[in-house]
């Protein structure tokens, strides 16, 4: 592909006259063959020497097919990207230049870009990024062109060289062929060459064409670079002397010793890229002003023919302004057949059914006016009648509506605060003046006022335009004294229910009722059950009469109340002269054992108080009372689906039934298993195992009073402040 190295050691009889002048004469040769069979060449002769009437010479051959075929390549390429880049470029190009257009339009209100205007710069646009684009291709695919034939030809006439100069090179020294070789090169080659070194392996110039270097070693970064290079490459350096760029293709030089390949030196060919690449460069300089000269042609052609394009679109434009203006009798004419001729077309039909709806819209108008007429007759008489009073004000708060019946409460009549500030006329009301201010700010309110023994809502809501500016609000009173007198009265009625409720079940029970409507059952895994019946209460109550009989029940059952609320006692019920109490429900807690016992005590102090108190005065025999306690788990719940009732089922609520009726009158008898938990803050006396109805052999134990330790007084009834400290500790 690179060519190849011929030495001619025969003569040969078929070569052209011009060839063999060129041998005699000593001159370099640079031919281009085309149409032989093997296809085209370009052909460099170089004559070496004469010696015994031969002469020698050096020839390459180097195949044209590698650059043509990389022009033609680059060339289809930077047309295809042209064609897949330049329209979708131009035309986001486009998109972006409207909406800027149209951004500051609506930001200053400028005039209309028109469509002539828009189409020119888009096919201007896209014509002369064309230009650009395929300018600024083809100076890259000239350079690249010119950069490897300078290269390659570099490359075949180093090799000439080399093999010219291999003695110099060995030798340190310059021959006759090898200055001739450099003389000849410089006269016969482009204008762009600035010079050709020869140098040895240790840096030194054996050879110059400008004669400035020769006899001179190279800088120490150049001889590196001249020991590592393997083939032929190229640089690109700056001369601050010269003040201009060079290329510099460098060619290493090697020969063959008893196997070895040694390097022997290198030859350096300078261009001024300036020069080099001017042919490019004018080439570039015309295609761009041909362009440009092309852009100006078509963007007169451009605004010509979008003139006669937008034509038909402004005379649609003007009858447009003048069915506008109210001339719907108006009719376009059409005088093409072509899109433009169709929206002619379509906007005709437009107006005629504009002009029909607007001839429907009169008779609509009539109609919906006289009904306006009636409505308002209407709302007049509702204001007047109804306790309803109506303010309309402007956005300065000057009154333009004074309307109802309810105007009396203030002291004025129908329309007479009409042109009176809102403001001065509630000057003491400043609730409605701030609502007033909010309503004129955009912010609707709604406000008590009291007017006399009347009591007003008062709706203020913001008035718009239909430009959405604030112009006024308007304030509506509505009587609503009666309403709040009958919501007082649901209250009262409510608060009642809830309160007779509340002296039935439990507050968290009768919640969920009113809430839910029933209540589910739940189990207790641990919860202190009292029972407590009087003795000879038969027999003692047949000689009282009804009303006694009930007082003193009452009176008992009073302070059983009072004592069960205090130690947060759930009272369940009463049957006659029982009555029954839980702790730890509904509401869990861990402190019902110790809550039930001290709720015990003082309950059996009160009765045994109140026997003795009784019986000293009137001499007349009291009751006495058995107190039974149990621990244990219990199923509670309401019962019954009209008269409640919460109540508590279980094996537990037996047992404490039980300790109740095996316990001794004055004295309160617990199970095991409340003993177990209150040990430590009572005293407590063990009974031993006897025997319970339908439960069998049961550990019982009487319930005597609070420990010493723990308590306030002497008859251990009252918990002292050590008591109640490891109580808080425990809950």
């Amino acid at each position: 592909e690179k060519g190849t190295i011929t030495e001619f050691m025969e003569p040969w009889p078929q070569i052209e006259d011009e060839v063999r002048q060129a041998y005699y004469s000593g001159q370099i040769i640079y031919r281009i063959e085309t149409g032989l069979r093997w296809g085209d060449f370009r052909n460099i002769f170089i004559p070496i020497k004469k010696e015994f009437s031969r002469h020698y010479a050096l020839g390459s051959d180097y195949p044209l097919s590698n650059v043509q075929g990389f022009q033609t390549k680059n060339i289809i390429l930077a047309f295809t990207i042209t064609t897949l880049l330049i329209f979708p470029i131009i035309s986001f190009v486009y998109v972006s230049f409207s909406w800027f257009l149209q951004v500051i339009s609506n930001l200053k209100k400028a005039r209309f870009v028109s469509l002539k205007f828009k189409i020119t710069f888009f096919i201007s646009a896209m014509i002369l990024i064309s230009i650009s684009i395929i300018s600024y291709i083809f100076l890259l695919n000239g350079k690249k062109i010119i950069q490897e034939k300078t290269l390659e030809m570099c490359r075949s006439l180093a090799s000439n060289i080399g093999t010219i100069a291999r003695e110099d090179l060995l030798l340190d020294s310059t021959y006759d062929a090898t200055n001739k070789a450099l003389s000849e090169f410089g006269r016969n080659s482009i204008e762009s060459i600035n010079s050709v070194y020869l140098i040895n392996a240790y840096g030194k110039y054996v050879a110059d064409l400008t004669k400035t270097k020769k006899g001179q070693y190279a800088p120490e970064s150049e001889i590196e670079y001249i020991q590592t290079l393997k083939e032929i490459e190229m640089r690109e350096e700056y001369s601050i002397k010269a003040r201009k760029y060079f290329l510099k293709f460098t060619h290493p030089i090697f020969i063959e010793y008893k196997g070895k390949t040694i390097r022997i030196g290198a030859t350096i060919f300078e261009y001024d890229k300036e020069k080099l690449f001017r042919p490019v460069y004018e080439v570039q300089k015309i295609i761009f002003y041909t362009g440009i000269l092309l852009l100006l042609v078509v963007i007169l052609i451009t605004y010509l023919l979008s003139g006669y394009v937008t034509k038909p679109l402004l005379y649609l434009t003007e009858g447009t302004k003048i069915i506008a203006k109210g001339d719907l009798d108006y009719v376009l004419e059409i005088s093409s057949n072509d899109e433009v001729g169709i929206l002619s077309k379509r906007f005709n039909e437009m107006t005629f059914n504009l002009r029909k709806s607007y001839d429907e819209l009169e008779v609509k108008v009539v109609q919906r006016t006289i009904e306006l007429s009636k409505t308002q007759a209407t709302l007049t008489s509702v204001l007047e009648t109804a306790p309803i009073i109506l303010f309309a004000t402007d956005k300065d708060g000057m009154i333009t509506l004074c309307e109802g019946k309810a105007l009396i409460h203030i002291g004025i009549q129908r329309g007479q605060a009409v042109g009176i500030s809102f403001f001065e006329l509630f000057e003491d009301k400043q609730e409605a003046l701030s609502a007033a201010k909010s309503a004129l700010n955009g912010t609707n309110i709604i406000v008590l006022e009291q007017l006399e023994r009347n009591t007003f809502e008062v709706n203020f809501n913001t008035l718009y335009d239909a430009e959405n500016n604030i112009v006024g609000f308007v304030s509506t009173y509505f009587d609503i004294t009666e309403n709040l007198k009958s919501q007082q009265v649901i209250k009262d009625e409510k608060d009642k229910s809830d309160k007779l409720l509340l002296n039935i079940l439990p507050f968290k029970i009768a919640n969920e009722l009113k809430l839910n409507g029933s209540v589910k059952p739940i189990l207790y895994n641990s919860v202190t059950v009292v029972f407590t019946d009087f003795k000879g209460f038969t027999k003692i109550a047949s000689h009282m009469s009804p009303e006694e009989l009930l007082s003193k029940l009452d009176m008992i059952f009073l302070q059983f109340d009072q004592i069960c609320e205090r130690r947060k006692i759930e009272k369940l019920k009463t049957i006659g002269d029982a009555f029954m109490c839980a702790g730890g429900l509904p509401e869990v807690n861990n402190s019902h054992p110790i809550d039930a016992c001290l709720a015990a005590i003082e309950m059996q102090h009160f009765m045994n108080e109140t026997k003795t108190i009784i019986e000293e005065i009137s001499g007349e025999k009291f009751w006495d009372m058995r107190l039974g306690i149990h621990t244990g788990e219990v199923i509670a719940g309401i019962i019954g689906k009209t008269k409640f009732a919460y109540d508590v089922w279980g094996d537990a609520v037996n047992t404490a039934s039980r300790m109740e009726s095996n316990g001794d009158i004055g004295r309160i008898n617990i199970s095991n298993s409340t003993y177990e938990i209150v040990k430590d803050f009572f005293d407590c006396e063990y009974r031993g195992k006897i025997e319970a109805k339908n439960k069998g052999m049961i550990d019982m134990y009487f319930l005597n009073r609070i420990k010493e330790k723990f308590s306030r007084d002497e008859r251990g009834i009252t918990p002292n402040e050590e008591f109640m400290e490891i109580y808080q500790k425990m809950i």
